[in-house]
């Protein structure tokens, strides 16, 4: 639709040439008597021309600007639950527990900034530089495959249009009942009916242990991410309790799996494209953490 500046900037250029048509079919001598209103006439038309030329190359031309990011937040949960959970002597102390009103503030102030929540297959395309990808962008992560977690999540990331990648532990989803981890049959419904909200990723097959990078060999950690793989077909990766040695890194390099992440990283849990692929880092979101707290890890 034309904006009315330029409608009146063409409705004024058309009066003037209605003028000069006139002016230019009447006798010379009345031309001449008249000749300094037509000079100001044309010189009218003309400024007029200009400003429709101007505006209509400014309206064909015109694009936002879209800063590339040079570092982008990867933020960690591991358990989001009720307040009457999170307010229970079971939860109430552990740091790994938020709560979902903590959780929806967190999310709608993300919604607020327009930030773009993306998956790890575009977070691994920016940091290859195939791709550009906006100054607001955020990876939202959720590790261990807490069945509830996922639930809770779903809805809130839903209600402001992002979207996050969970981690799961292989071995504890196939052989889960749901109680506490999410099963292989829930996570294939949700990949059918949530896909653009909810990706699923690895978090080992069966090595989560605190201690793996120091027990696990080379053999192991290739005959676990196999496991994994023939199940969920995973090419991402978050290592159990954020540990690594040489062995898993070369390990991971050779079964497939494009990125690998870190965790606990601080004020400095950033990915940027400088980090190594198989190293990149995220930001750990305590349960306690505060909304301004928060902001300033997310800037």
């Amino acid at each position: 639709m034309m904006k009315k500046s330029v409608k009146k900037s063409i409705s004024l250029i058309l009066a003037i040439a209605m003028v000069l048509t006139t002016v230019a079919a009447a006798p010379a001598v009345t031309f001449a008597a008249n000749s300094s209103t037509a000079r100001q006439s044309f010189a009218a038309y003309q400024t007029a021309a200009k400003v429709v030329a101007s505006k209509a190359k400014k309206a064909k031309t015109k694009k936002k600007k879209i800063k590339n990011a040079s570092k982008i937040p990867v933020l960690t949960y591991h358990r989001i639950i009720t307040d009457k959970q999170k307010k229970s002597h079971v939860y109430a102390k552990d740091r790994y527990a938020i709560s979902l009103t903590n959780f929806n503030k967190q999310m709608k102030w993300l919604k607020k900034k327009k930030y773009r929540a993306i998956t790890c297959e575009e977070l691994y395309q920016w940091r290859l530089g195939r791709i550009k990808l906006p100054k607001r962008s955020v990876l939202i992560t959720i590790d261990d495959g807490h069945a509830a977690s996922v639930e809770n999540a779903i809805p809130v990331l839903s209600r402001y249009g992002l979207k996050a990648t969970v981690f799961i532990i292989g071995k504890q989803s196939y052989y889960s009942n749901g109680s506490y981890y999410i099963t292989y049959s829930r996570i294939q419904d949700i990949q059918k009916r949530y896909s653009n909200i909810i990706e699923f990723q690895s978090h080992t097959y069966d090595q989560h242990r605190p201690n793996a990078a120091q027990t696990e060999s080379y053999p192991s950690v290739i005959n676990d991410a196999a496991q994994q793989k023939n199940l969920y077909g995973f090419t991402y990766l978050a290592y159990p309790h954020g540990k690594i040695s040489g062995e898993m890194i070369r390990a991971y390099q050779n079964s497939g799996i494009k990125m690998a992440f870190l965790f606990k990283n601080g004020t400095n849990g950033y990915a940027t494209r400088k980090q190594n692929i198989y190293k990149m880092k995220r930001i750990e979101v305590p349960g306690n953490m505060k909304l301004g707290k928060f902001k300033r890890w997310c800037k």
